[in-house]
């Protein structure tokens, strides 16, 4: 069975040099040598193909985030006079307290963003909404018949919320696709990123249409520290649509497996048209962001899971920091959803 790939070069142009983390500078770690890695990694899975890539109607975009948080984000990039500066917020306001500056210096005040640590640029929106546009095609590529699609998004999204921005994410890419995906009936996203992926939660909590389910790393200890915890389970309408399965940093390849398991017998109960992946490979043992303790055969083994739901997938980059390693991750994630179908 083929494999549609959705790519473009635009996401090169988002470059910091830096983050901050802990107090300190780091050499920002979500690099565009990810992606270049997966590209080589993946070129020889048989029968893969490109599709071409269509822009994002802006009445989705304004369906998936708010309205006020867009425009901050396109107020951010005409604050930024060259394609070098990066900025992050500087005060953060307590409840309440929320008054916005004049324009000029929108940017120090954390009105949208999740943390203080993710750098804005003249170029990020539009490389989050070109990395957008190709989670939206493969949503696209699915429902015209494609059985397996695959958006090497970058900048990832599941941390982007429905108005705040962090953890390296600014649109929610898995989220844009998913509203495509309902045109056709439910859709579960299945996040196997390290971390939490808050932003897609925040998104559908309340609504029974999409199912999220999600494994990850405690966030007692770990970024975003301040939601999926396994009591989050959705709200309203979407109640039973939230699952969290928090894991430890001891968490092995068949400890692991065992609560993806769990997760896709929810997403069977839930019987979806489609399914989407948030595909971050920050779980595997050499991860210098993430880091469980998965070994390389975690990922064709988790491939060969997903196949076996027997649904149209869309898999959505998101994590994986260590680029001597993510491109043999995601293709061996990859080859084996190719080989489970012949």
């Amino acid at each position: 069975m083929a494999l549609t790939v959705i790519r473009n070069r635009e996401h090169q142009r988002h470059a910091p040099e830096w983050e901050t983390a802990w107090q300190s500078s780091l050499a920002y770690a979500e690099t565009p040598e990810r992606l270049t890695a997966i590209e080589r990694a993946i070129a020889g899975i048989p029968a893969l193909r490109d599709a071409a890539v269509e822009s994002v109607p802006a009445g989705v975009l304004t369906a998936v985030h708010a309205p006020a948080y867009l425009a901050h984000l396109e107020l951010l990039t005409r604050q930024l006079h060259d394609d070098a500066d990066y900025c992050t917020p500087q005060v953060l306001p307590g409840p309440g307290r929320l008054r916005l500056p004049d324009d000029r210096y929108a940017h120090i005040i954390a009105a949208y963003a999740l943390d203080v640590t993710t750098p804005f640029g003249r170029q990020t929106l539009a490389c989050a909404l070109h990395s957008a546009a190709l989670a939206w095609t493969g949503a696209g590529c699915l429902l015209a018949g494609d059985k397996r699609a695959y958006a090497m998004c970058r900048p990832p999204g599941h941390h982007a919320e429905r108005a705040r921005y962090g953890g390296f994410c600014f649109i929610n890419n898995a989220s844009v696709a998913a509203q495509r995906l309902l045109a056709a009936g439910r859709v579960a996203i299945v996040d196997i990123d390290h971390h939490h992926g808050n932003g897609t939660q925040d998104i559908w909590y309340d609504r029974p249409e999409v199912l999220y389910v999600s494994l990850h790393a405690d966030p007692a200890r770990e970024f975003p520290y301040t939601s999926g915890y396994a009591d989050e389970t959705g709200t309203g309408a979407g109640l039973g649509c939230n699952l969290n399965m928090p894991l430890p940093k001891t968490t092995d390849d068949d400890a692991y497996l065992a609560a993806l398991a769990t997760g896709l017998e929810k997403v069977r109960a839930f019987a979806p048209a489609h399914v989407i992946v948030s595909l971050g490979v920050d779980a595997h043992h050499a991860d210098p962001v993430g880091g469980m303790r998965l070994t390389d055969a975690a990922y064709p083994a988790m491939g060969n899971m997903f196949a076996e739901l027997g649904l149209p997938l869309l898999m959505v980059q998101e994590g994986g920091y260590n680029v001597e390693t993510i491109g043999g991750l995601v293709s061996g994630f990859l080859r084996a959803l190719t080989l489970h179908d012949r």
